[in-house]
């Protein structure tokens, strides 16, 4: 293993005093996020907000926004082991598998029931399909997790015209990451990040990495981290 690595300066960013060297390993995908949320373009706080997995990114959406202030979020995962991580993490959040939103909401009652932000963290192209019905008159798809380049879904035209629907991707992180180091994780270090537990990150020596995988394949825990 290298001891020593070369980077342009510019792509160096200290960490402050109240983040933590294991929690700066998460400004990567926190900054990705951050990139999603710049291009969602704040939602009203009351706005009814429904998050696509509950994996890591998952959970780190759902802190994200409640640090922001929204209440009104549920979490769709099929594992219950991951419903689990969302109800650990205490915000007050509803994590419900998919067949109970399905059965849950209709064209009848989108009004009442429906979201008027939805977040994809899964990738999973059904589960996407199925959700853009879910959408409330006005709302937003926010497509941030990966799918496989060619997988394809299959939605309404018409209903993006008669809902006024907006579709938003975001690619990785293009200039966000100053401020997350400086700002978002900074912010959350005391709190939604202190506790790594309830975040479903487990901490493993090096020549644990077997069962630090082993772990991630059974969904016992959300990211594996090393320390040396």
């Amino acid at each position: 293993m290298a001891k020593f690595c070369v980077v342009p300066s510019e792509m160096v960013h200290q960490l402050p005093a109240e983040v933590t060297l294991p929690q700066g390993a998460l400004c990567e995908p926190l900054s990705c996020i951050l990139r999603g949320w710049e291009n969602l373009n704040n939602p009203s706080l009351d706005s009814r907000i429904l998050i696509l997995g509950a994996g890591i990114i998952g959970v780190l959406w759902s802190a994200i926004f409640h640090h922001k202030g929204y209440r009104k979020v549920t979490v769709s995962e099929p594992a219950e082991g991951r419903r689990n991580r969302i109800a650990a993490l205490g915000l007050g959040y509803q994590a419900v598998h998919p067949d109970e939103l399905k059965a849950n909401i209709s064209e009848e009652n989108i009004r009442e029931t429906g979201y008027d932000v939805i977040v994809d963290c899964s990738g999973f192209p059904p589960a996407i399909e199925q959700a853009f019905s879910w959408l409330r008159s006005g709302a937003t798809f926010v497509q941030f997790g990966c799918c496989p380049p060619k997988e394809k879904i299959s939605i309404s035209p018409f209903e993006i015209f008669s809902k006024e629907l907006k579709i938003v991707g975001c690619l990785i992180n293009p200039f966000t990451m100053v401020n997350t180091v400086e700002g978002l994780a900074r912010g959350m270090a005391g709190s939604y990040l202190k506790d790594f537990s309830r975040l479903g990150i487990k901490m493993f020596r090096l020549q644990e990495y077997q069962e630090a995988i082993a772990q991630l394949k059974k969904g016992e825990i959300s990211k594996a981290m090393f320390e040396f």
